[in-house]
């Protein structure tokens, strides 16, 4: 199952959050906030809704995702850190969009 949550802040759509569920895990694909709307923990907010949601109402354990940053920043491993993620693999790949490189990391968080 496909789920597309939307974040609405002050009525205007300023971020959402993409992911699949299958048994009693999820997947997270990709979260998004609008860059005029970052630094205000609105990306917090946002993960820890969707969390909320994923247990209470579709009995989710355990949430996966594969985090990627431009390479050599540690902006997207310090947040999902900060929100409870471990990471199950330090450094899992690189992606290159022959613009940027980008490293990847796994990360998990088991919902209690």
């Amino acid at each position: 199952h496909l789920y597309d949550f939307q974040l609405i802040h002050k009525n205007k759509h300023v971020g959402s959050c993409k992911l699949m569920i299958y048994d009693k895990n999820a997947v997270i694909n990709h979260i998004y906030i609008n860059d005029s709307h970052k630094k205000q923990g609105l990306g917090s907010l946002l993960l820890h809704e969707t969390e909320k949601i994923l247990k209470n109402e579709h009995y989710i354990e355990k949430i996966s995702l594969l985090g990627w940053q431009p390479s050599g920043s540690f902006n997207v491993v310090d947040f999902y850190k900060k929100n409870g993620y471990i990471i199950s693999k330090a450094h899992s790949g690189v992606y290159d969009d022959s613009v940027t490189l980008f490293d990847l990391h796994q990360f998990y968080k088991i919902l209690k």
